[in-house]
């Protein structure tokens, strides 16, 4: 492995840790009790009487009902399983790059792109919050 090999990987390394720091931020989202008071907001400026505002305070209704029954979030399965998938595809993937090296080193960009979706779909799908 020469020095070019080593400064594409150190930035490759740099790339993926800088977005899942992006992701991580993306994460510490509004709350629901948030977004609530921000929906109130904008009911509040909206002109009496008019369909938008009926609409709204029928959603807003709704959700501090939600909101009052204190249900929790829930999981996406689904997207933990693709997440899990995409990581059983790229931890050995990664394992076969370093082990045998060489040409194995041209599979490091799916390699990467199936540890980036698996680890951003994880954190993404085990997240508690109201899904549809």
């Amino acid at each position: 492995m020469d020095t070019q090999d080593i400064v594409g990987l150190i930035i490759t390394a740099i790339g993926s840790i800088a977005a899942l720091l992006e992701v991580a931020r993306g994460m510490r989202r509004s709350s629901p009790q948030d977004r609530l008071l921000k929906e109130i907001e904008i009911r509040n400026a909206l002109h009496a009487n008019s369909d938008t505002q009926r609409a709204l305070d029928k959603r807003i209704h709704e959700q501090a009902l939600v909101l009052s029954e204190g249900k929790p979030g829930q999981r996406d399965p689904i997207g933990i399983g693709t997440a899990v998938a995409f990581l059983v595809l790229g931890i050995p993937t990664v394992g076969l790059i370093i082990v045998n090296g060489g040409w194995w080193w041209l599979s490091s960009p799916i390699a990467i792109f199936l540890l980036l979706f698996g680890v951003v779909g994880l954190f993404e799908s085990m997240a508690r919050k109201e899904r549809d």
